[in-house]
């Protein structure tokens, strides 16, 4: 009996023949336009995140087994995004440029800051980046 299971997604140079040599049959995209390019490459992004999120949440396995896949989760993460730079043609320099600044006025995550909710005044300047955003609902 053979099964088709759907992929759609970006996967790694050697992927396919992998999968080839394991007896499989692989069925490709064709003549894909930059735009159709970049959003594989960002769902990528989004996959190996949410990879990382879950094998940082895997307590049912010990613990050095645990960081050996989270460590693995990671590597696909920064080699997608590394990618990803590539194609939209951004420099590690750039990228770093940005870091520094954004540390520089927003500082860095060492002091494990978690914001449960905000109270703001609607006259504030930066409440319409709240209100107009669906990743922060209003709670009251």
């Amino acid at each position: 009996m053979v099964k088709i299971f759907k992929l759609d997604k970006l996967v790694r140079d050697k992927t396919c023949q992998r999968m080839l040599d394991r007896g499989g049959k692989v069925k490709l995209c064709e003549n894909l336009d930059e735009n159709s390019v970049k959003k594989y490459y960002a769902k990528k992004i989004s996959e190996e995140a949410a990879e990382v999120f879950e094998e940082s949440q895997n307590y049912t396995i010990p613990a050095e087994i645990q960081e050996k896949k989270l460590i693995e989760e990671l590597a696909d993460l920064y080699e997608i995004l590394e990618a990803f730079c590539h194609l939209y043609k951004i420099s590690a320099e750039q990228i770093s440029e940005i870091r520094d600044e954004k540390i520089k006025t927003h500082g860095k995550f060492d002091n494990q800051v978690i914001v449960k909710s905000l109270e703001i005044d609607t006259k504030t300047p930066t409440f319409e980046h709240f209100e107009n955003n669906p990743k922060y609902p209003e709670i009251a």
